[in-house]
């Protein structure tokens, strides 16, 4: 993979048997999907086995707000994951996570997979509020959401304690920024 910034990337939405495949298999469940794994074989395989944990547990979501492999167009190479950590609660706030496999960070991917379930998220006119969470010491997920108009509301603790920076993007009928500015 070269050093360039990627252009364009697709959201794939597996169903249950693709996400088993991808645990037991990354590379044959990857050729299912019609993508390619390459060396994120082990990062895929996680990502799968986490889903199908959830499944377990009851704590998937399923069809629209759920968890998408992120590919990159030009290649159809899986560069991370990303998800709606729920459903939209009642006051339209909806959250995103992102992760980018190690080898492709650096090259626009979060920025893109953020900005792709923002559009979607916002398509839907009960959306208000798109939220996320980083470490504060994160500074590339930071970057990303800055550059994409979200605002720092601050330090916020979850259930386990843990502090993280919160972020919130506004959907007043606002453009989001280009990931060039």
């Amino acid at each position: 993979m070269n050093s360039h910034y990627l252009e364009e990337i697709i959201l794939v939405r597996p169903a249950f048997d693709d996400w088993a495949a991808l645990a037991e298999c990354p590379e044959r469940g990857c050729e299912g999907l019609g993508a390619m794994c390459g060396e994120c074989g082990d990062a895929v395989r996680q990502c799968a086995a986490e889903v199908l944990q959830s499944v377990k547990t009851g704590k998937v979501l399923d069809g629209t707000w759920s968890r998408y492999l992120a590919l990159d167009k030009a290649s159809s190479q899986v560069v991370g994951f990303c998800r709606f950590a729920g459903l939209p609660d009642e006051s339209g706030a909806v959250e995103i996570m992102c992760t980018t496999f190690p080898r492709f960070e650096g090259l626009g991917c979060g920025t893109l997979m953020a900005k792709e379930l923002i559009a979607f998220a916002t398509s839907f006119r009960r959306i208000k509020k798109v939220v996320a969470h980083t470490d504060e010491n994160n500074e590339a997920a930071c970057q990303v959401l800055r550059r994409l108009g979200f605002e720092n509301c601050g330090l916020q603790s979850d259930e386990e304690a843990t502090a993280r920076l919160r972020w919130e993007f506004y959907c007043n009928g606002r453009e989001l920024i280009s990931p060039e500015t």
